[in-house]
C-alpha cells in the first residue's frame, strides 16, 4: 500500500468516527462488488478496515467530509433536491479527474453514489462544471 493510500485510510478512520455521513457501503453503487473483501465486515468497521480498496470511493468519501475545499472539487454533476439540498454526484482531487470513458455526455464524471429518491421527482436542477444541464 502506498503512502498516499495509507494516509487516506487514516484520515477516513477519523472522518467516519466523527461524522454523520452515510456509511460507505450504503453510499456507493456496487460497493461490495468493487470491495469484495468487505463482505462480512461489521458496518462500523469498514472505514478502519483494509478491505476498502476502491480509491475513487475513498477520495470521494474524504472530500465529502471536508467539503469542496482547496483539495477537492465536484467533478460530477451537482443536483438540487427538495429535502437533501445540493448533492455532488462525485468528488475528485482538484488536480485530477476521472478517465474520459467515465464522463457523461455533458463532460462530468459519472455518479458513483446512490442518489436521493426525491419523492420520485427529478432534481430541481442539475449543473455540470457550473452550467445548468437538462435532466
Amino acid at each position: 500500500m502506498n503512502f498516499n493510500l495509507q494516509l487516506s485510510s487514516f484520515i477516513l478512520q477519523i472522518v467516519i468516527a466523527n461524522t454523520n455521513l452515510v456509511p460507505p457501503q450504503n453510499l456507493y453503487k456496487n460497493f461490495y462488488e468493487t470491495n469484495p473483501k468487505c463482505r462480512g465486515v461489521k458496518s462500523s468497521d469498514i472505514g478502519q478496515s483494509k478491505c476498502w480498496k476502491n480509491e475513487d470511493q475513498i477520495q470521494d468519501y474524504t472530500c465529502r467530509q471536508w467539503g469542496a475545499s482547496s483539495r477537492c472539487i465536484c467533478c460530477g454533476e451537482e443536483r438540487r433536491y427538495i429535502e437533501n439540498g445540493n448533492v455532488c454526484t462525485r468528488f475528485c482531487k482538484k488536480n485530477q479527474s476521472c478517465n474520459v470513458e467515465e464522463k457523461d455526455k455533458n463532460g462530468c464524471c459519472n455518479s458513483i453514489i446512490h442518489l436521493p429518491l426525491n419523492h420520485g421527482e427529478p432534481p430541481e436542477w442539475a449543473k455540470c462544471n457550473g452550467k445548468e444541464i437538462k435532466y
